[in-house]
């Protein structure tokens, strides 16, 4: 059940983020919305290039382990928006977000993918939270 919350705060946080973010930035800082294209640009050349090289390198690791790295990496990432009042900040704020997200929506597929059994369909034992499903 607590994986089952936790992705549910995951997704609202991370689809929030975009809305309340865009309309402060147009708010409070100077040419807000040409930051925030800024930084949605930011967001998409980081995933380009740091993609595959970081999701190689992280695979040694546990799925637990790159779930809670790239969820404190984005939290991280959210604190900097809240505490950033120039565009380099912002800007470095969104790379480690990023660098979350890039940990995130792979494993949390990888995630859904255990929660199957061997012919494709969805393990109901699985999805309590009981049958090995926390040997993640």
């Amino acid at each position: 059940m607590g994986g089952f919350l936790g992705g549910v705060l995951l997704v609202t946080v991370h689809g929030e983020m975009s809305v309340t973010l865009s309309q402060y930035l147009q708010a409070h800082i100077a040419d807000g919305v040409a930051l925030f294209g800024v930084m949605m640009s930011v967001n998409g050349m980081t995933v380009l290039l740091l993609q595959a090289p970081l999701t190689r390198w992280t695979e040694r690791f546990s799925l637990f382990r790159r779930l809670v790295a790239g969820v404190l990496l984005m939290a991280a990432g959210e604190v900097g928006f809240a505490f950033s009042a120039e565009w380099g900040w912002f800007v470095a704020a969104m790379i480690v977000f990023t660098l979350g997200e890039i940990l995130i929506i792979p494993s949390s597929g990888r995630r859904v993918g255990f929660l199957q059994d061997d012919g494709g369909h969805p393990c109901r034992r699985r999805l309590a939270g009981t049958n090995g499903a926390e040997k993640i």
